[in-house]
């Protein structure tokens, strides 16, 4: 394959034919072609091609040659952005779809958080092929009344902490530098990470988590307190003002002791600029991400939409929506796996 390439190209290099690249002007497209025509370089028979959206969900490749190539663009209704290739090189169109042969080409992925909370997640997926969108819904703020609760008395009265997020590791340990108190005062506590991404920003701070929930969600930690001896147990549950953890609800059950600390305030974004289409691949992180979507865009039901978790998952069933797949766990495997399955 290589080699054939090579000689094909070393012929286009024997001939003293231009190959011209042309941005954005498929309005004077068919004005320029009978000028190039008229010179004595190119032919009707010239190869062409037009490429719509390069790289993008949404692209197309037209080829044909200066004779043909106008009316093709018609026909397909081809507008800017678009580049136009002319030359021997066009020919070798078939022989260089490299973005076609990705895995998630074609697929318009949507992420509704913030660059910094999904920065790999987008990277990954871009290397994939996939046309990534980032509209975020939720802004995520640090509560310094919260925060200000995070001394020495609260660090003597629990033996057990619950981290359910990365915006959890660092609220945490922003209000417990804030203190005057650093790791290390989590000595002799049992600390439990909901993910392996939170148990990964624990490990920024110097620290590692005691345990790991098999399953990623609220259920993943109730399993966990089902199996151990919970009394004189105090658990410290460090969430977000609008969470709805349901290890609370379990606390509650048994009479488990806890303190649950609000540290940050999951918060609307304002004035979005929409680049969602109806028919987008939607992934949905948390039941607050659900929320916010919907009572934005209740009407987009046709949506293909992926559930990080089962929790996520069963918030997105209450919608009538026509597609709902499940990542089951919270990683970059999990939801590359989830999306090729689609």
């Amino acid at each position: 394959m290589l080699k054939s390439l090579i000689q094909k190209i070393k012929l286009i290099r024997g001939q003293e034919i231009a190959i011209i690249g042309l941005l954005l002007l498929i309005t004077y497209l068919n004005s320029i072609l009978k000028l190039l025509v008229s010179k004595s370089r190119f032919k009707e028979t010239t190869p062409v091609v037009v490429i719509y959206k390069g790289t993008w969900a949404e692209q197309v490749v037209i080829s044909g040659t200066i004779e043909t190539i106008y009316d093709k663009i018609v026909e397909h209704g081809i507008k800017t952005p678009a580049i136009t290739v002319i030359g021997p090189v066009a020919a070798l169109t078939k022989d260089f779809q490299w973005v076609q042969s990705l895995p998630l080409f074609g697929l318009r992925v949507v992420l509704l958080r913030a660059m910094a909370q999904v920065q790999d997640l987008q990277t990954v997926l871009g290397l994939l092929g996939a046309d990534v969108i980032l509209q975020p819904m939720i802004n995520c703020r640090y509560s310094e009344i919260e925060a200000n609760k995070v001394d020495s008395e609260l660090i003597r009265l629990f033996n057990m902490i619950i981290f359910s997020s990365v915006n959890g590791v660092h609220s945490f340990m922003k209000a417990l530098l804030s203190s005057g108190l650093d790791s290390r005062s989590l000595n002799q506590k049992i600390i439990i990470a909901v993910g392996p991404k939170t148990a990964d920003t624990l490990k920024t701070y110097g620290i590692l988590a005691d345990y790991i929930p098999s399953r990623y969600s609220g259920e993943g930690i109730i399993d966990y307190f089902s199996k151990i001896e919970v009394t004189n147990q105090h658990v410290l549950v460090v969430t977000s003002d609008i969470s709805k953890p349901r290890i609370i609800d379990y606390f509650e059950q048994r009479g488990i002791r806890y303190t649950r600390l609000n540290l940050y305030q999951t918060q609307l974004v304002k004035d979005v600029y929409s680049q969602i289409q109806s028919d987008d691949i939607v992934l949905f992180t948390s039941e607050s991400t659900v929320t916010s979507f919907f009572d934005r865009y209740p009407d987009y039901t046709s949506i293909k939409a992926v559930a990080i978790g089962e929790t996520t998952y069963n918030i997105l069933k209450t919608y009538s929506l026509k597609h709902i797949s499940l990542a089951k766990e919270s990683t970059l495997e999990a939801i590359v796996q989830c999306l090729l399955d689609l």
